[in-house]
């Protein structure tokens, strides 16, 4: 059985952690999955949707490729 999602979802994890470690390492808050807001934690939802939409986009643009090049992922 073929995985169709491992790919963008390793593709995912992997920008994920990377832009967390940016937004902690430059304290870029809307990177980071949790700020701390006065009294209370606030989820940012950008921290997720930014390496959601990379990973598609990365993921579309190897099977592009790929098709184009005439080789079968």
């Amino acid at each position: 059985m073929k995985y169709k999602f491992r790919f963008p979802w390793s593709i995912f994890i992997i920008v994920f952690f990377t832009v967390q470690v940016i937004g902690y390492g430059l304290n870029i808050y809307f990177l980071k999955i949790y700020t701390i807001m006065g009294k209370g934690i606030s989820y940012s939802l950008t921290s997720t949707i930014i390496p959601l939409v990379l990973a598609f986009l990365i993921d579309y643009i190897y099977q592009f490729y790929n098709i184009k090049k005439g080789s079968k992922v």
